[in-house]
């Protein structure tokens, strides 16, 4: 069982750190896209008293967001997934063992 489980487990970890890279890519170009669009960085950049700007860094402020919620939203969609596992598995398990 335990030469069996490390295989497991590793692969389980490269596809969820795969498909948590692919996700937060394609979320990010998404984001830029919509940021770019209509030409939304220059009034950002222009609509500050003084000459200052609005927000500060918004490109590197949508990348690390996107980041963090790409990785809470998919650690609560596999947490929720192996809860809904557990309890097939376990309800078959009951239900051999009730007399």
């Amino acid at each position: 069982a335990f030469a069996l489980g490390i295989p497991v487990y590793v692969f389980k970890s490269y596809f969820q750190n795969k498909l948590a890279l692919e996700w937060r890519q394609w979320q990010t170009e998404q984001m830029l896209e919509s940021y770019m669009n209509n030409r939304t960085f220059y009034q950002l950049q222009g609509g500050g008293s003084r000459g200052t700007n609005v927000v500060d860094n918004p490109d590197q402020r949508i990348s690390s967001d996107v980041t963090m919620f790409t990785e809470t939203a998919l650690s609560l969609s596999l947490t929720l997934l192996n809860a809904m596992i557990d309890i097939v598995s376990f309800s078959g398990i009951l239900y051999t063992i009730y007399p």
